[in-house]
């Protein structure tokens, strides 16, 4: 994995060890810390200044495609094609958790804002919000009709977004399950789904290689963002909401301003 500097200057680190395709990767809160999963089955630490490999956690039995640190920046969630979450102590690399439900390949994976709860995303069409001090069994958010691609809290915590294959995306009370909206308007897959820091936003991205900006109250499209070339398959906030970044399988990645 390459980082590169301002304008694409220069490649800042290198972070070379992966054996498989990349598939992963995230900052920890502090942004001391990179993040990565990939399809040798592996999760590796980083440390994001000198680019020194921290530790290798290994426990999955294949391909790791979703991962997210806790926003405390203590715990590491994964998620992968062995349909197992596993949490991790980012600290040792210690598994504190192992959740099992899903029925097939998990994407994606992400903790509530205050860090009690995670959701998943996996082909079997289903979310599961997971209790981190709990044994209770999942919460399982069905009325996707193919995959979820992707998963976000919203930042009160209150709803979830789901972006399925389908090409629908589903807005979901956190608490209940209850379906809230579903938003629809892309003309292909959905594999991208981020709030707005204030919440009253929604990114999505699709395979039909746009991106949507939508009314999280109304259902509404506000912004529609046409650009990449290929499918999109990311979506991300500045923390002030001005600017949205996209990466996309045409090689490139787009800021956009919001404003």
């Amino acid at each position: 994995m390459r980082c590169r500097g301002p304008r694409h200057s220069k490649d800042l680190l290198t972070l070379a060890g992966h054996s498989a395709l990349v598939a992963g990767v995230a900052f920890s809160p502090d942004g001391r810390v990179v993040g990565t999963a990939s399809a040798d089955k592996t999760v590796r630490l980083w440390d994001a200044d000198s680019g020194r490999e921290l530790r290798v956690l290994r426990g999955h039995t294949d391909r790791i495609y979703g991962i997210a640190f806790s926003p405390d920046g203590t715990l590491l969630a994964t998620g992968g094609w062995d349909r197992t979450v596993r949490v991790w102590d980012a600290a040792t690399g210690d598994t504190i958790h192992v959740f099992r439900g899903h029925t097939n390949w998990i994407w994606s994976v992400a903790f509530a804002p205050d860090g009690e709860r995670l959701i998943s995303g996996s082909t079997d069409r289903t979310v599961r919000l997971w209790e981190m001090t709990s044994e209770a069994e999942p919460l399982v958010v069905r009325g996707h009709d193919l995959k979820v691609l992707g998963v976000a809290w919203s930042p009160d915590g209150r709803l979830i977004a789901s972006a399925g294959g389908d090409g629908l995306t589903k807005l979901w009370d956190s608490f209940s399950g209850a379906e809230v909206r579903t938003l629809a308007g892309h003309a292909d897959r959905v594999t991208g789904v981020a709030f707005h820091p204030a919440g009253r936003q929604l990114a999505t991205a699709s395979e039909d290689q746009a991106v949507r900006v939508w009314d999280v109250l109304a259902g509404e499209v506000r912004h529609t963002l046409i650009g990449h070339t290929r499918r999109v398959n990311a979506v991300a906030y500045t923390p002030s909401g001005n600017r949205l970044a996209t990466a996309g399988d045409d090689g490139s990645v787009k800021i956009w301003s919001l404003e």
